[in-house]
C-alpha cells in the first residue's frame, strides 16, 4: 500500500524543486491556517506511468488530515490523527488501523495521508531558505504567490522519496502556488531533470477556514466494516517489515471467521 505507484509519483510531487535567478525571499502567511476542504487531481507521467489521480483533501488543526483518491476508478480514504492511521477502501471491505508509537524516531510520519498532505508541502516548501517568488496570479479567488525553489534545498526537508525517484528528479524543478493568506499550495507543476512535465496538481475546488468540525474527517466505510488493527513501534528498525506481517495475519484470522 505504501509503495504503490500512484502514492510515489505524488511523493514525487513534493520532492521536486526549481532554480531562479534573484535573491532568495523569505514567505510568511498573514493568517493562521485553521482549516481546508479541497478537491483536485494530478496528471503524473514520470518513468512509463502515464495516470491522472482524484484527490480530495480534508484538514483541520491541528493534526488531522482526511485523504481520498481516485485511481482508474478505484476509490480509496485515508485518515490520519496524531498517532493513528486508518484506511478503507471498498475493494479491501475492511478498515487498517495502525497506532504508531515513537513517532520522533522517523524524520517523516509514516502516514501517507500526511506526507502527501498539501500542508506538509506548504510547511517544508516555505522553510527552504532560498526559495524565490517568481510572480503572482490568483487561483480559485485567492491571491496566490508563485515560488519556486531548488530541488537539492527542498529535498532536505521532505526525506520521503526513494533513491531512484530522486534520482529520475532530482535535477529538474518545480513551480507551486501559495495563498498569499495562508500559505496552501493551490497548484503544483514539477518538471523531470529534462525539463519536461512530470507531475502537475491543482485544486479545481477550494474552501479555507470554514469551522470545520471532528466529524467532518471521517472514513467513508459502512457501518460495522470490520477493523484489522495493529500497534507499530516505529524505534524498531524493522517496524514496516512487522507492521505487514502482522497485518496479514490478522486479516487472514477474519477472513478464516468469516468463512465459519
Amino acid at each position: 500500500m505504501r509503495r504503490s505507484i500512484w502514492a510515489l509519483a505524488w511523493l514525487a510531487a513534493l520532492g521536486v524543486a526549481a532554480s531562479s535567478a534573484g535573491a532568495a525571499q523569505e514567505f510568511k502567511p498573514r493568517e493562521e491556517l485553521l482549516d481546508f476542504r479541497g478537491k483536485g487531481a494530478f496528471k503524473v507521467e514520470i518513468g512509463g506511468v502515464n495516470l491522472v489521480v482524484g484527490v480530495e483533501q480534508t484538514y483541520r488543526r491541528p493534526d488531522g488530515i482526511l485523504m481520498a483518491t481516485d485511481l482508474l476508478g478505484l476509490r480509496a480514504w485515508m485518515l490520519a490523527e496524531s498517532n493513528v492511521e486508518r484506511s478503507f477502501s471498498p475493494q479491501q471491505g475492511l478498515v487498517i488501523e495502525k497506532k504508531y508509537r515513537n513517532l520522533n524516531r522517523l524524520p517523516v510520519h509514516p502516514s501517507l495521508a500526511v506526507q502527501m498532505s498539501m500542508v506538509t508541502f506548504g510547511t517544508a516548501l516555505r522553510a527552504v531558505p532560498d526559495l524565490h517568488r517568481v510572480g503572482a496570479e490568483k487561483v480559485l479567488d485567492y491571491p496566490c504567490a508563485i515560488v519556486e525553489v531548488p530541488n537539492e534545498s527542498l529535498l532536505q526537508q521532505l526525506r520521503c522519496l526513494s533513491p531512484e525517484l530522486e534520482k529520475q528528479l532530482g535535477a529538474g524543478k518545480t513551480r507551486a502556488w501559495l495563498t498569499e493568506a495562508h500559505g496552501l499550495p493551490v497548484k503544483i507543476e514539477v518538471y523531470d531533470n529534462e525539463g519536461k512535465p512530470a507531475v502537475l496538481f491543482g485544486f479545481t475546488e477550494l474552501q479555507v477556514n470554514t469551522g470545520l468540525k471532528p466529524s467532518d474527517l471521517r472514513l467513508a466505510a459502512p457501518p460495522n466494516t470490520p477493523i484489522v488493527s495493529v500497534d507499530v513501534d516505529l524505534a524498531d528498525p524493522k517496524w514496516e517489515e512487522k507492521m505487514e506481517k502482522d497485518l496479514q495475519r490478522k486479516a487472514d484470522q477474519l477472513l478464516k471467521r468469516r468463512q465459519r
